[in-house]
Parts: structure tokens; sequence; C-alpha cells
């Protein structure tokens, strides 16, 4: 029978829903004394301002999750806006909610234009809004981080999300996320894009043996 055994995996540990921002905890693997509390308190020392620095699929957004939720811990009330790639300017009225200590968490920096970026930060001096941002160069605020990934991390990463679902056969090992990240020139995300394709392959190959029999 093979009613068991779909042609899709029912499963797929590496599906988006798993390692999307937020459903991981970022980890610091180069710093042991770096945390979200850390760098909030960080960001805050700074005057509310500050960027987090890093290359495509270094997991900006995923650490940005993590001083999100430090920020609502404090009480802190956060607008959130994602600039998509060639989105020069912000959506209207990204800087009215409601708060008493307000932060704008902006991830994408780096698309706005430079006039674009220097009227976000007008704009948050002018109603006294926080401003952190993710980009991938800096662009003058106070340096928070930067982010990167080893094969190491890779590993981890793998080994926890595989760990995350348990009712799936383990088809694909945590070594090959080196090899994943090495493929992708170090962007975690286009690994994880691969090793979700691998997976994939390795189901059907599974699936067809199962038919065979």
């Amino acid at each position: 029978m093979t009613d068991a055994f779909p042609a899709g995996a029912a499963v797929n540990p590496f599906s988006t829903r798993y390692h999307e921002p937020g459903a991981l905890a970022y980890c610091f693997e180069d710093d042991a004394n770096a945390s979200a509390e850390a760098l909030y308190e960080r960001f805050l020392a700074s005057g509310r301002r500050g960027e987090i620095v890093g290359s495509h699929g270094t997991g900006k957004s995923t650490l940005l999750c993590a001083l999100e939720a430090e920020a609502h811990r404090r009480g802190h009330a956060v607008r959130r806006v994602t600039q998509r790639d060639g989105a020069r300017r912000m959506q209207a009225n990204w800087w009215r909610f409601e708060g008493g200590d307000r932060v704008v968490f902006l991830d994408g920096a780096e698309q706005l234009s430079r006039l674009g970026f220097w009227r976000v930060q007008r704009r948050c001096r002018l109603v006294k809004l926080g401003l952190l941002v993710t980009t991938h160069r800096p662009l003058g605020l106070p340096a928070l981080y930067r982010t990167s990934v080893s094969e190491a991390m890779a590993r981890r990463l793998a080994e926890r999300i595989l760990a995350s679902c348990p009712q799936a056969p383990r088809l694909v090992e945590p070594d090959e996320a080196a090899a994943a990240l090495r493929a992708a020139r170090g962007d975690l995300r286009a690994a994880l894009f691969a090793l979700y394709d691998l997976y994939e392959e390795r189901w059907s190959a599974r699936r067809g043996a199962r038919v065979g029999e």
C-alpha cells in the first residue's frame, strides 16, 4: 500500500514555517556575553538609535524578532516596518502609532534612498521615536551587532530544526547544512531552502523505493 507514504513529504522540517524569523531563537555564536537583553540595553544607552549590520541571509530579521520581544517585555510600543527589495520609500503614516516609549524597528533600511533614510531619522527625532534598523551596510547609526553565520552554527540550527519535527523521517543530517552553507556562500536562508529541496528529493526517492517493493 502507498497511501501511508504520500508523494510529497507530509512534514518537511526545512519548510519555511519552521525557520522563518521568530520561529527559531537567534544564536549568538561568537559572543558569550551577547543577548537580546544586552543588545537592547546598548540600544537604549545609544539614545534609542542603532543598527544591526549583516549580509543577506545571516539572521538580521531573526535577531530583530528577539529584540522586539525584549522591547515588549519592557512595555515599549514597537512599530515594525519591513522594506522589500526595491522599496525606496516608507509606507504612509509609518510613524503614527500609540504607546508611551515608542520604537520603530525598520528591517531592510538599505532599501531606502539616502534622502528617504534621512527623512526617517528626522521624523523619529521630531516625534521622539526610537529607531532600530537592520541593513546590509552601515548607515551611520550606532553599531549594535554584526550578524554572520559559520558552518558550526548552520549545523546547530539544522539539528534544532530536525529536533523540532520528531515525527518526520530524518532524511537530512546536520553536517549537510555546512555544505549547503558553503554552496550558498554564507547565506543561511538559501542554505535552508536547499535543504528543503534535498529533503523532498530523498522523500520522493524513498517513496519510489517503497512503491517498487
